[in-house]
């Protein structure tokens, strides 16, 4: 058997499977309508599910021996590729074209699917990067409210003209918050923070002595 027969009679195999499958499946509903007839005591309706039956089991049979024939098929095809390749020189370059651009392509998708890697890392980078900014912004800004409050406290405390209970008192939250905070923060709020906490200190060291005083 030569080449050309071998192909018809692998392409006849594989139209013949489809026919049958259908075949098949007809036949099944065939049946399931000649049981339902067997049932309400048709006397024709027992015969004819023999024969219905008998049927099913030659296509099945039949089907069993096409199980293989897509592998037949794709053997036979890649033997008819390689007899083309060597007796025609231009179905060989587009074969050969076909193979390049497959190639290309694939070379292309390894590429896209490292590049989506690699923005992919870059988003989670952009995620924690932005997480940190939102983190340092607020910690400055909590800061800043700190430098406010202790500026007040100062304000407040030096308006005060003569001394009294009435003298407010810097609540030492503010002095730890400060201490806990100072290594957290740029150079300029560092400046600030250092500069106002000795003076806090102090004014709390006046307002002690006029306490005494006034007590006296």
């Amino acid at each position: 058997m030569n080449l050309q027969e071998k192909w018809n009679q692998v392409i006849n195999k594989r139209e013949r499977k489809k026919e049958l499958e259908k075949l098949l499946t007809s036949l099944k509903e065939d049946i399931t309508f000649a049981e339902l007839n067997k049932v309400k005591e048709d006397e024709h309706a027992e015969s004819r599910v023999d024969v219905l039956l008998k049927d099913l089991s030659e296509i099945e049979s039949e089907l069993n021996s096409l199980d293989n024939i897509e592998d037949e098929y794709q053997a036979v095809l890649k033997e008819r590729i390689e007899f083309i390749c060597a007796n025609d020189n231009e179905a060989k370059q587009f074969i050969m074209g076909v193979e390049k651009a497959i190639a290309g392509l694939e070379t292309e998708l390894a590429e896209l699917n490292k590049k989506a890697s690699l923005l992919s890392n870059l988003k989670k980078k952009a995620e924690i990067t932005l997480k940190q900014v939102k983190t340092e912004g607020l910690k400055l800004c909590y800061a800043k409210e700190l430098i406010n409050e202790c500026n007040r406290v100062l304000k407040d405390a030096f308006n005060v003209k003569s001394a009294s209970t009435k003298m407010p008192e810097v609540n030492e939250l503010y002095l730890w918050k400060l201490y806990q905070t100072i290594d957290e923060l740029d150079i300029d709020l560092k400046e600030k923070i250092q500069t106002l906490i000795p003076q806090i200190i102090e004014l709390n060291m006046r307002r002690e002595e006029h306490l005494d005083n006034y007590d006296g």
